[in-house]
């Protein structure tokens, strides 16, 4: 996931400067030249990346939630088994300290 990030970041460091060369001219001083193709073909691009970023960021969600419902669970579970074993000791200590029948 950590290389997905660092990849989607450079791309986006690339669009950043290909915008920068679009709007501010070359690095040689000319003027600038709009290419509305061009900029449109970028702004795909980067409406691209934020929709990958957007996934990237619900699946970290989604996983981070299931972690947590994961625990609350398990911590539900081990509740639920202390019980079991007290109700367990307690019906045991009555069942030892009860009177033979017949007696």
């Amino acid at each position: 996931m950590a290389e997905r990030r660092r990849r989607i970041e450079i791309q986006y460091d690339r669009l950043i400067a290909e915008i920068e060369r679009l709007t501010l001219g070359s690095e040689d001083g000319e003027g600038l030249t709009f290419d509305k193709a061009r900029v449109d073909t970028i702004m795909a691009m980067v409406r691209a990346l934020e929709k990958i970023g957007e996934t990237m960021r619900s699946d970290e969600d989604a996983k981070d939630k299931q972690i947590k419902d994961d625990a609350e669970l398990a911590a539900a579970l081990k509740r639920i088994d202390d019980r079991i074993r007290e109700l367990a000791r307690y019906h045991a200590g009555r069942l030892g300290s009860a009177e033979p029948d017949g007696a």
